[in-house]
């Protein structure tokens, strides 16, 4: 295969994309004078195209015009001094001048010059692309600039001999999206000239470690306003320099102007370059760069119009933290959001074995388990399938009597108010008096809850444990009871039991003591289900004297609000059930072995974080965040 003749010395090489050297107008200026110069000591001819307009910073920044400068022949091409119109004016009339003069190559910097960068390839030339960052994803863009920024990069995927990228995650996003191999080259660095502060000592009155240092335009991805609002909160003597000039507009820089003319700390000095420069280098404190540029899979939303991949990409970096305790760790963080502070981070509990297995410890604030959690973690508990089910009949004596055709009648027909009771609705859980009494001088109570069996049980407990709630309180002499929110817990019971959540629902409690120790055993199974509904009730006419303000009063007596118990369809024309088909939950007495507890291995996420990791971890973050801080 016949390849282009290509001289390997001297090149002529052309320039293009940058606005104009030499100059301090922005990174990519620097690179090309670095970079040029450079290869003109090496004997390359170089030609480099700048801008004809003004300095972005402002006028009175223009640098004279050179015809040439260390080696380097300097050009300018026509260019419409307007935001998003200088750079595309500028790169098509270099564009255009590169492809009609003799070169062996014509470099382009940064995305948007390179949309004219097939006319110097449909010349024969060698282009080489170098790109510096994805600018259609800077916050300074609007639509019409984003999108011909693009055009740019998918022009110098398509018509690029080379493309130089200078990071890797730039390097991979060419290969993710356009399957386009890419030369990681990053920038280098100068050795620093260390000056003493004279000028800025005379023009801001700034000396050595005096102050904190940002360099950069003045534009939205460089997080100027994230320093800003930092150093504002920081109690220190140190100042805060913002040196730089704007970017296209002073829109920007207005607004961070804004921001700091309450903080006489802050001080912007404009566009520096020259000795000014190197002295607010050689003397700064500490130097900030809070720069934000998004994740070029985590970008900004935008429509992409099917021609480019958007989407996250697993594992596509080095993680700080294990995946698994990412996720843990924020579903504990979800589920403590309303815990008391300095609680450890919650952890659903089962009991193994005894009276009470498959009884997962409820926690009434923990707001980030589902029902299907709960569910998960009672079936840890049971050994296979047949242990859920397995309920017991009780042996039922020849009393000598038949009680064949008779009917059990439910308890829910009768009156709870000297039977222990449970009501529960949306957010709160409420015990009745006679539960009260049943514990007697009982101030701190534990509830669980066994998904498997439908059950919510309650036990006494001390003050410090972490499920503990607050059973009743002492008035007038007399223990009283408490109602108690349970948002955490009501939200995915009522999910799990299908219940609606504009309706209360009443357990019968069952009591059971074995010398000191006592429980509360309520079925979920078959409950009251109590609504409240507001009706309109025609009353009587009334005659009285006062017979306007009586028919208002009648008018206001109409609405009426009642309370009205709800019983399942199937329980219509029967009390209960048949005797013989009455299946009794029969349970072993239960005898201290309420606090045979494990973690719930089966709630996703929870077997990979403890105690003693979240504290490593938060330490590692609390120095990290110290390292970082630009107080004294």
């Amino acid at each position: 295969m016949n390849k282009r003749k290509i001289n390997t010395f001297p090149l002529k090489i052309a320039v293009l994309g940058h606005k104009t050297i030499p100059s301090r107008q922005g990174g990519i200026e620097i690179v090309v004078e670095e970079l040029t110069v450079r290869m003109a000591k090496l004997g390359h001819k170089i030609t480099v195209y700048n801008r004809n307009g003004h300095h972005v910073s402002g006028k009175e920044f223009d640098e004279k015009k050179l015809k040439e400068y260390k080696g380097i022949r300097m050009k300018y091409v026509p260019t419409i001094d307007k935001k998003g119109l200088a750079a595309m004016s500028a790169s098509f009339f270099a564009a255009v001048a590169a492809a009609f003069g003799k070169y062996d190559v014509v470099h382009f910097h940064a995305e948007g010059p390179c949309a004219m960068l097939w006319l110097p390839k449909l010349f024969g030339k060698r282009c080489i692309a170098t790109i510096h960052g994805l600018d259609h994803q800077r916050a300074k863009w609007g639509k019409l600039a984003s999108t011909y920024i693009m055009l740019g990069e998918k022009c110098a995927v398509k018509f690029a001999d080379e493309i130089i990228v200078l990071s890797e995650g730039v390097q991979n996003y060419f290969k993710e999206t356009y399957g386009r191999d890419t030369k990681f080259i990053p920038n280098g660095v100068n050795r620093p000239v260390i000056r003493k502060a004279e000028l800025i000592d005379k023009k801001f009155g700034l000396k050595k470690d005096d102050y904190i240092l940002f360099l950069g335009r003045l534009v939205p991805e460089k997080g100027i306003t994230y320093l800003i609002e930092g150093f504002k909160n920081v109690k220190t003597d140190k100042k805060l320099v913002i040196a730089g000039g704007s970017s296209d507009t002073d829109e920007f820089a207005n607004q961070l102007k804004e921001m700091a003319k309450d903080d006489d700390r802050i001080i912007f000095t404009g566009f520096v370059q020259g000795q000014l420069l190197d002295e607010l280098y050689s003397n700064a404190y500490i130097y900030s760069l809070p720069t934000f540029t998004p994740n070029y899979l985590d970008h900004k939303a935008k429509k992409n119009r099917h021609d480019r991949n958007q989407y996250r990409q697993s594992d596509h970096h080095e993680a700080i933290v294990d995946r698994d305790i990412y996720n843990a760790a924020q579903k504990m963080l979800t589920a403590a959001r309303y815990a008391k502070k300095g609680f450890p981070f919650p952890n659903l509990k089962v009991v193994d074995e005894g009276a009470l297995k498959g009884f997962v410890s409820v926690n009434r604030s923990w707001t980030g388990f589902t029902g299907e959690d709960y569910e998960k973690a009672s079936q840890s508990a049971y050994s296979d399938q047949t242990d859920i089910n397995d309920t017991e009949k009780e042996e039922r004596k020849d009393s000598g009597f038949d009680l064949s055709g008779y009917e059990i009648v439910r308890a829910q027909f009768f009156s709870t108010r000297l039977n222990p009771a449970m009501t529960i609705s949306e957010g709160k859980v409420t015990f009745n008096t006679a539960c009260l009494k049943k514990f007697e001088n009982v101030e701190y109570v534990e509830i669980l809850f066994n998904s498997v069996e439908k059950c919510i049980a309650v036990r006494p407990c001390d003050k410090d444990d972490i499920n503990a709630v607050k059973w009743g309180t002492i008035r007038n002499g007399k223990w009283v009871v408490l109602p108690k929110s349970c948002k955490g817990f009501s939200e995915p019971l009522f999910d799990l039991m299908n219940w609606n959540d504009e309706c209360k629902y009443r357990f019968r409690g069952q009591y059971s003591k074995e010398n000191n120790e006592q429980i509360l055993l309520f079925d979920l199974e078959e409950p009251e289900v109590i609504k409240h509904e507001i009706i309109q009730e025609d009353l009587p006419d009334v005659n009285t004297s006062e017979g306007v303000k009586d028919t208002e009063n009648k008018e206001e007596n109409k609405i009426k609000k009642i309370v009205r118990t709800l019983f399942p369809k199937q329980w219509k024309n029967h009390f209960g059930c048949r005797t013989e088909e009455v299946v009794l939950l029969h349970r072993v007495k239960y005898c201290g072995n309420w606090d045979v507890l494990r973690p719930a291995k089966t709630i996703e996420g929870m077997e990979v974080i403890s105690e003693n990791l979240l504290k490593k971890l938060d330490n590692e973050a609390q120095n990290m965040i110290e390292k970082m801080r630009c107080a004294v």
